[in-house]
């Protein structure tokens, strides 16, 4: 007795459409995006493979007693390292997109100079400075692009509208970059809370850049 096939092939048109649409989607990702997404990942897969010896959190991340003896490669390094897996995960899924648009929107040139001066060496010098006048956080070690998320959540945001989180509530969007660091910080335990109020500030500033 001969068993019937109940399994049903994929229609060959289907597979192909998913792959377009993929591919589409993957060569729709400017080239600065693509870049920062794998040097993070090929970090945080060094220090997996190195089992720790390798520590590039360490010496790539923002600590101001380090970057006041001369290692001044911190305030333009830290971004890239991330704290784990975890981290890393939620960190790029939130950077991919809002990286994506507001690249398209400035172009790959403008948007370098913007992401290196005004989100990383800017935001930097004035934790720097903060920390040593007020005496804390001088050992902190500073690491990840959440700062960069925030920013960029705040030039998202900077049209005024109501954001609807969850189809519940509506927050204004002056606010919503507030709430999604409140969020993320609560979602990974990230200390750096005390640092981030630096990128949401610089944000609010920066979302008058204009396309």
């Amino acid at each position: 007795m001969v068993e019937e096939n109940n399994h049903r092939e994929i229609p060959p048109e289907l597979t192909n459409y998913a792959n377009s649409k993929v591919k589409q989607w993957y060569l729709s990702i400017p080239w600065l995006t693509i870049a920062i997404i794998l040097l993070c990942l090929s970090i945080r897969l060094l220090d997996n493979i190195a089992w720790g010896a390798l520590s590039l959190g360490p010496s790539l991340g923002l600590i101001p007693n380090k970057v006041l003896e001369g290692q001044i490669h911190r305030l333009v390094t830290h971004p890239f390292p991330q704290s784990g897996l975890w981290s890393l995960i939620l960190n790029l899924s939130v950077f991919l997109p809002l990286s994506k648009r507001m690249e398209s929107s400035l172009g790959t040139i403008r948007y370098l100079y913007t992401l290196i001066i005004v989100f990383t060496i800017v935001p930097g010098l004035i934790y720097l400075v903060l920390s040593e006048l007020l005496g804390i956080l001088v050992e902190h070690n500073f690491i990840g692009i959440r700062g960069w998320i925030f920013i960029l959540i705040s030039w998202e945001c900077r049209v005024p509208r109501n954001i609807s989180v969850f189809g519940v509530w509506n927050i204004a969007s002056k606010l919503f970059p507030v709430f999604i660091m409140l969020v993320m910080v609560f979602l990974s335990m990230d200390s750096s809370i005390l640092v981030y109020p630096i990128h949401l500030v610089l944000g609010y500033l920066c979302k008058h850049i204009r396309h």
